[in-house]
């Protein structure tokens, strides 16, 4: 398995059925409303990092973080990830794609990353092995909008 930072051209030409495949997963999201616009002006302004695992020089994983300071603590640089997803054949290399993006976000001076997964979620299980708390709960309510 190679790890390496990518771009969003770099997934977006090789990794579309990997990012239709992450929506029918964990039926976060939807491919048909994706902001893509957004995540180009993100990463055009240095507030987005895209990583990419490839075997056989095969896109079969990705992880999208967002890369902002704390409001509350501007000495605190945050990287939160919006999306991961690898194929199931290689998911036995998840934790080592984890320590590359890890290093990688260090290098560029991020504190903190944080990880936010459907609820029940098996993958949980790995972040705490690997050094992560559990730090908050997230709630959310679909709202409907006014007549």
């Amino acid at each position: 398995m190679n790890y390496e930072r990518i771009t969003g051209e770099i997934l977006l030409k090789d990794g579309v059925s990997l990012i239709r495949m992450n929506c029918l997963e964990t039926k976060v999201g939807n491919f048909g409303s994706i902001d893509w616009d957004t995540y180009q002006i993100m990463e055009d302004h240095g507030s987005l990092a895209i990583f990419g695992a490839f075997h056989n020089y095969e896109l079969v994983g990705y992880a999208i973080f967002i890369l902002s300071s704390d409001l509350k603590n501007q000495e605190v640089m945050a990287a939160t990830n919006d999306a991961i997803y690898m194929s199931s054949h290689v998911r036995g290399y998840a934790m080592n794609f984890l320590d590359f993006i890890a290093n990688s976000l260090a290098s560029e001076g991020m504190n903190i990353i944080q990880y936010s997964l459907p609820a029940g979620h098996g993958f949980a299980r790995s972040l705490r092995r690997d050094g992560f708390r559990h730090v908050e709960t997230v709630y959310r309510k679909e709202l409907e909008w006014p007549q």
